[in-house]
């Protein structure tokens, strides 16, 4: 499957599928990961780069 073929967008959040989305960093192109948590009446979500790892 190539890059293209991976995510189609259906208008959903990412997080609707899962509390970890695997995606590239929109900085420097490398794989990195966004972690998103539901609090009360809000989405905490924070991105780590696999640089920065």
């Amino acid at each position: 499957m190539n890059k293209q073929e991976r995510f189609v967008d259906t208008g959903k959040f990412l997080s609707a599928f899962a509390d970890e989305i695997l995606v590239d960093c929109t900085g420097c192109g490398a794989p990195g990961v966004v972690h998103a948590t539901w609090a009360p009446y809000r989405w905490d979500a924070h991105f780590e780069c696999g640089n920065a790892i």
